[in-house]
């Protein structure tokens, strides 16, 4: 399995990292600045088994946005440039995964077979002992390559914003590809203050709408819930 995501600079728990190299490879998306910030002390010796991807259109995000921000179609793009038989993860920089690997021989059976999962993590204050699990986001995306080539090559969504965990499934679901979601206690996620803010949110949520070709005259948080009930009620269990 590869795992897909784009490490802050402001990152330093490598217990994260090590829990996803313990199941496959690691790839970090990051803006050419980014990687040239943490060369040296921050990605050797801490992140040596990460490979670090230059990512040119995210400093174009940097302007608008106030960091430079992958855009998940670039996930999308470098994913195809893999072996053909590798298992894709798309995740967040901050999620633990606890490996289980009875839960993992499903989800790779079931990406065989064409499925799409999503896993939702579960949040601690202290430890994991008082995980509460997410009630809305999803940080976990797992499919097979022949779904990579079906997905949109152009988007605003981006990762570390808002609603581009309702726009993948919810692509996926518009292609009527199966969706199963996890939701076992193995992905934890520490608290901390959101990094987007309601007007970003805002922002965010209208593109959705407008590249979805669906009209909106007033965006509520009752719209984005909405949204999320349309792709994961349905869903298969894992």
């Amino acid at each position: 399995m590869i795992f897909l995501t784009s490490i802050p600079p402001r990152t330093h728990n490598q217990e994260i990292i090590n829990s996803w190299l313990q199941i496959g490879k690691v790839y970090s998306l990051n803006s050419p600045h980014e990687i040239s910030n943490l060369r040296g002390s921050f990605i050797e010796p801490k992140f040596k088994d990460v490979t670090f991807i230059e990512d040119l259109k995210s400093e174009k995000n940097k302007l608008t946005y106030g960091k430079p921000y992958v855009n998940i179609c670039s996930f999308f793009e470098f994913a195809q440039t893999l072996p053909q038989e590798e298992i894709i993860c798309l995740i967040n920089s901050d999620i633990f995964i606890q490996n289980d690997e009875t839960i993992f021989n499903k989800i790779i059976s079931i990406v065989h077979d064409g499925g799409f999962v999503a896993g939702r993590r579960w949040n601690y204050t202290n430890d994991f002992s008082d995980a509460l699990m997410e009630a809305w986001g999803i940080d976990f995306f797992v499919m097979n390559q022949n779904i990579l080539h079906l997905l949109p090559t152009n988007s605003v969504f981006m990762m570390g914003q808002t609603w581009w965990d309702y726009w993948l499934p919810t692509v996926i679901n518009n292609l009527k590809i199966p969706i199963y979601k996890m939701e076992q206690k193995i992905l934890f996620h520490k608290k901390h203050n959101p990094g987007w803010s309601p007007q970003s949110w805002h922002t965010m949520g209208k593109h959705f709408y407008t590249e979805m070709g669906l009209k909106l005259k007033d965006l509520s948080y009752i719209d984005g819930m909405k949204v999320y009930h349309d792709f994961y009620d349905n869903a298969g269990i894992i």
